[in-house]
């Protein structure tokens, strides 16, 4: 039995706007890469990258496309404004991580994670950031019973 009553907080949820203190940025100040998750796992998992995007460069025509590179590999990416009106360039971008077999010349596990800018075929800005860790890849698991 209850013998207080107690009241659920309801409001609904709002993104959560990351921290906007650690960002790597690109060398051509378009992306700034404020965090990633995760930094190991399979082929299949989702990864998601928090960016401040800043297009504006008005000398351009064309859309601005944004795409994520695990290792060599560039990855359909799906982008979404996280920032609303308050900080109205945040972007989260995620994508599936490839299966460590289309890794063309990696000689370890870890591979890089980048971000490109695309502009019909051609990359106007990119940036490394961090890496991904191929999680268990050939291995078996193991079971033991007891």
């Amino acid at each position: 039995m209850l013998e207080k009553g107690f009241e659920m907080n309801t409001t609904p949820s709002t993104p959560q706007i990351p921290s906007l203190s650690f960002a790597t940025v690109s060398r051509g100040c378009m992306f700034h890469v404020l965090n990633y998750s995760p930094s190991m796992g399979r082929g299949g998992t989702t990864v998601t990258i928090d960016t401040l995007f800043n297009n504006d460069h008005t000398s351009w025509c064309h859309d601005v496309h944004i795409r994520i590179v695990i290792g060599s590999k560039p990855i359909p990416t799906v982008i979404k404004n996280i920032g609303g009106l308050e900080v109205p360039n945040l972007w989260r971008c995620s994508g599936t991580v490839p299966e460590f077999a289309s890794q063309k010349y990696a000689s370890t596990h870890t591979v890089n994670l980048s971000i490109e800018a695309i502009i019909t075929r051609s990359v106007v800005d990119s940036v490394s950031f961090g890496f991904f860790t191929y999680r268990g890849y050939g291995k078996h698991a193991d079971f033991f019973f007891v």
